[in-house]
């Protein structure tokens, strides 16, 4: 009984090992343009310029057969990426009736930035065109990226030069007193931090993965639900009336801890997104984007304890230096990066407006469960869903490689058009009742007052009589 068995299960091994050996297949399809093809073929990178690539494939076959012709059809993954401009399918390829074997190229056409990929399949026919029982596939993987311009080297020096400023001034305005109360006091703090830096980032990758976005996409989304607090929140917050010395002290905070929980998130979440495409991350610029935020930030405080009245001097810059960021970003950084707007897609937008608007929503909802006053409810409200975009940007821009950078840095551009709609509508709002209410209030004290003229005037009856 245990013979039959072991004979029956080498038999099957054997049947099975031996059809599925690609060593016994009589013809190959490979690519002449891929010189390694272990442990797996390189990606083929190409511009979204005019310019076209050619590649080249080969077809070698060793059997008896009388091999006359080769159908070759061929399908694209992403068709808005690249374009082939050869008529398809490729029908009765002519082999060389010697050497059995024939060669043929695509022309591959860029269009725009992404990731396609092209799946080959070749079936063979005899000279009556009658097709064999046996077939080669073949796929080949496509990076399109875009030609870098010194626009681009403008915009990353310069968002990085507004960061590194943007941290000092926030150093700048915070003072150890205030500091210290907040910490002696820490439900505030504890509730904003714990907003950016446990909800948000789990948000963003439950929302990766639930619209389903490609890896350069949402390590975007990731980088930017784990990047620290805006400078634009205490702008915010002394708009609203809130508790500034509550949101520098958070926004510094924030900063700082990015140092620590900007790399765990990334490690821990976002390696799934970046092994997509076997993206070697670099670890040394991330920490390096990190050190550009905490020197300012720390020289900053610095200079508010040994000299806070150039302190003062400096921190009045900080609302010019916000709002010049937010305006670099939604002008010369929407012209510079004009390919998103044909990358962007629905998915890509309604996570780019949820991300901040549930930070906002946590944020509100905490404060009111651990009743905090008007003041420090606007602070924690604002600044638990306002992200530092500018660190999301600098980090791509010197982390990933081309295209990943450019793919990704869509979400922080969108992240911050988003940002300010709610917070500038609720503005305007507010701004339109108060004046009305104020308008009605002086209506109301102008009648009031005719009311009592009129009745003083009026003649006492008792003294005419």
């Amino acid at each position: 009984m245990w013979l039959q068995l072991t004979i029956l299960t080498i038999f099957f091994v054997s049947i099975f090992s031996d059809t599925s050996s690609p060593a016994l297949l009589p013809c190959s399809l490979t690519c002449l343009n891929q010189t390694h093809t272990s442990p797996k073929p390189a990606v083929f990178f190409i511009n979204d310029t005019t310019e076209n690539v050619f590649i080249f494939f080969a077809i070698n076959c060793n059997i008896t057969d009388n091999l006359t012709y080769a159908n070759v059809s061929i399908s694209i993954d992403n068709t808005r990426s690249i374009e082939i401009q050869n008529t398809l399918p490729l029908n009765l390829l002519s082999f060389d009736p010697i050497f059995q074997n024939l060669t043929f190229n695509l022309t591959v056409h860029g269009t725009l930035l992404g990731y396609s990929r092209i799946y080959l399949h070749a079936e063979y026919l005899n000279q009556s065109k009658y097709a064999f029982n046996y077939t080669n596939n073949l796929s080949i993987d496509f990076a399109v990226k875009r030609k870098s311009t010194v626009l681009d080297t403008i915009f990353t020096v310069v968002v990085i030069i507004l960061v590194c400023i943007g941290t000092f001034l926030i150093g700048c305005r915070l003072k150890t007193q205030n500091l210290y109360a907040n910490i002696r006091r820490p439900v505030p703090i504890l509730i904003g931090l714990s907003s950016q830096f446990v909800c948000l980032p789990l948000l963003a990758y439950g929302l990766a993965k639930l619209a389903k976005l490609d890896s350069s996409t949402a390590i975007g989304l990731l980088s930017t639900g784990s990047a620290p607090g805006g400078g634009a929140s205490n702008m915010y917050t002394a708009m609203y009336g809130g508790d500034v010395d509550l949101s520098a002290s958070m926004t510094f905070g924030s900063t700082i801890l990015a140092f620590g929980t900007f790399p765990l998130w990334i490690l821990l979440l976002g390696r799934e997104f970046i092994d997509t495409h076997n993206v070697h991350f670099p670890w040394e610029n991330m920490f390096a984007t990190l050190i550009c935020l905490i020197v300012p930030a720390g020289i900053g405080l610095l200079l508010r304890w040994q000299k806070p009245g150039i302190a003062d001097r400096f921190t009045r810059f900080l609302r010019f230096i916000t709002l010049f960021f937010i305006l670099y970003i939604l002008t010369f950084g929407i012209y510079t990066n004009l390919y998103v707007f044909k990358l962007i897609n629905f998915r890509t937008v309604i996570v780019s407006a949820i991300l901040p608007y549930n930070g906002f929503l946590i944020g509100f909802l905490l404060s009111l469960i651990t009743r905090q006053n008007r003041e420090r409810l606007i602070a924690i409200f604002i600044e638990s869903g306002l992200q530092n975009t500018g660190v999301a940007i600098f980090f791509l821009r010197l982390s990933l490689p081309q295209p990943d950078s450019d793919l990704a840095i869509v979400v922080p551009i969108f992240v911050a058009i988003a940002i300010p709609i709610p917070l500038l509508i609720i503005y305007t709002c507010l701004s339109i009742y108060r004046r009305y209410q104020k308008r009605h209030d002086l209506v109301t004290t102008i009648n009031e007052e005719r009311n009592q003229a009129h009745y003083e005037q009026l003649p006492n009856s008792d003294n005419e009589q």
